[in-house]
């Protein structure tokens, strides 16, 4: 195989030879061809030569590529089968042979006419053998055979070009990024399309040049320099990823924007500066990365736009881009914001925060201890709406907060998530100079008694029923609360007060208990 080799590399040597001299044939004139007998005779020799030397060459590729070969095959047939050459070569290379035996065959005088007419298509059929050649030849990467591939891809006919690019992909070396980069303005969408395949062959080598195409008229060049960005870029790509997000192709926005959430943190300072100086639509796109991101600086990022930036409709998308991120500092920052409620965006951050779920958990139970109403007041309203059983403690704590919305708040959430330990602090409030605190109070101590039935629930209805006057004036939302809780409390213990004793009580024997004395002995005399 390797005497093979060295014999096809010296023919493909030759025949490079012989169509370079061709060429300077066909690029003059015919009648100058005719006046010129030497000229004349070195074209025919020429095309003779040249069509010998090239269909060695196939023999010697087709023997070197081991394509199957057939008794009844010529190395053309075999290499157009083993796809090593287009039927369009095929076909003109056999028709060159044809033509040229009938010559010999008939002894005719061949002229300038005729060879002028055999080298106009003979020459990008030979020249697509050549390169094919070169392509098979270049799998150990020998840079002459590189620097013509290059050669041909820059300079040759749309046959020679596509498999000059296509056998650059196989070679996938750094030093062909100028040619290939050249050929991505090929008018030639099969050209910029193999260009592109071997730019992305180089893989981290190829993102400088990838970056540098992301802009291109051209939709396959620029979508396949994205998807190829999209697989190896790295933070060097950031910020001409950050420009494609004000491109209009939707492929080319979408690849950056799954690239720039996969570079994850590294990405965030280039975002940041983007969203200083990018259109609001690209801005606008920056905003579900960061979230998408979620740390590294992305949260304070989000923050600082829901906070500061001019354009509400971005302020928005930051705080909804904060709820979706699942970490306890971007629920910390959403309760923040709900410091002034009567900010636009505070209503954007009581949903941001809802929607976070279990994750917010933690920074609501530490509003439930700021300074600041506001914040205390959104914490045990979200926790009233939502609650959670991590959140009990805290809310045990906010039923002495100095609000009485607070209070309220806290104990309707323990009414959904306490359980019968809550019974003395709820009926506590039972006490509150508030109707609403004690509306809420009775409603919790109703809901515990559903949940979690015990006898200590008993020790509030004494409580409850002072909530009932005995004239009818009073608060009814109240009074309606409080008899739904005593109804409830009621149901729920009924079963219990007739419970075995627990084991280690003493048990009291009913022969010792006090009788009642007889009927006759309790009348007067």
């Amino acid at each position: 195989m390797e005497t093979t080799s060295h014999a096809l590399r010296e023919q493909l040597t030759q025949l490079e030879t012989y169509l370079q001299q061709l060429r300077t044939y066909a690029d003059r004139p015919l009648r100058e061809l005719r006046e010129d007998l030497g000229a004349t005779w070195a074209l025919e020799r020429g095309v003779e030569v040249t069509l010998a030397c090239g269909l060695q060459v196939c023999e010697l590729l087709a023997a070197d590529a081991g394509a199957a070969s057939g008794s009844a095959e010529t190395p053309l047939r075999r290499l157009r089968s083993a796809g090593l050459l287009t039927a369009g070569a095929s076909i003109v290379l056999e028709a060159a042979v044809s033509e040229l035996d009938a010559v010999k065959a008939d002894r005719l005088t061949s002229d300038a006419h005729w060879a002028f007419g055999v080298l106009q298509p003979l020459l990008p059929a030979l020249q697509e053998v050549a390169v094919g050649a070169a392509a098979h030849l270049a799998a150990p990467g020998p840079t002459a055979q590189r620097t013509c591939l290059e050669e041909q891809l820059a300079a040759g006919p749309v046959k020679v070009r596509q498999r000059a690019a296509a056998a650059l992909v196989k070679l996938a070396h750094p030093d062909s990024i100028p040619a290939l980069l050249a050929a991505l303005s090929d008018p030639d969408a099969t050209v910029r399309r193999w260009s592109m395949d071997a730019l992305r062959a180089l893989g981290p080598a190829g993102n400088r040049a990838l970056c540098a195409v992301l802009m291109s008229p051209y939709w396959e060049v620029r979508q396949g320099a994205a998807e190829g960005l999209l697989r190896s870029a790295g933070v060097e790509s950031v910020g001409p990823l950050c420009s494609a997000l004000e491109n209009s192709d939707l492929v080319v926005r979408n690849h950056a924007t799954a690239t720039l959430e996969r570079l994850g943190a590294a990405a965030v300072p280039w975002l940041e500066d983007s969203l200083k100086s990018a259109t609001q639509d690209a801005r606008s796109h920056i905003i579900p990365i960061l979230a998408a991101i979620g740390r590294g600086g992305a949260v304070a990022v989000l923050t600082r736009v829901a906070e500061t930036d001019p354009a509400e409709t971005l302020r928005r998308a930051a705080l909804r881009a904060l709820g979706a991120v699942s970490e306890p500092r971007a629920a910390a920052e959403l309760l923040d914001l709900c410091r002034e409620p009567h900010r636009p965006q505070a209503d954007v951050a009581t949903v941001a925060l809802a929607r976070m779920g279990t994750a917010a958990v933690p920074a609501l139970c530490e509003g439930l201890q700021s300074p600041h109403l506001s914040i205390r007041r959104q914490a045990a309203l979200l926790l009233e709406a939502a609650p959670h059983p991590n959140a009990v403690g805290p809310l045990r704590e906010s039923l002495q907060d100095p609000s009485a919305e607070v209070r309220a708040l806290a104990a309707t959430a323990l009414g959904a998530c306490g359980d019968s330990d809550d019974v003395e602090s709820l009926s506590e409030l039972l006490k509150d100079r508030n109707v609403t605190v004690r509306i809420a109070a009775a409603g919790a101590l109703g809901r515990v008694a559903l949940r979690e039935p015990s006898l200590s629930l008993r020790q509030a209805l004494p409580l409850l029923r002072r909530q009932l006057p005995p004239w009818s004036f009073g608060d009814a939302n109240l009074q309606a609360t409080v008899r739904n809780a005593i109804q409830h409390i009621e149901a729920a213990t009924e079963g219990l007060k007739d419970l075995p004793v627990p084991a280690g009580r003493p048990q009291l024997d009913p022969a010792s208990l006090p009788r009642p004395a007889p009927p006759d002995a309790r009348r007067e005399p």
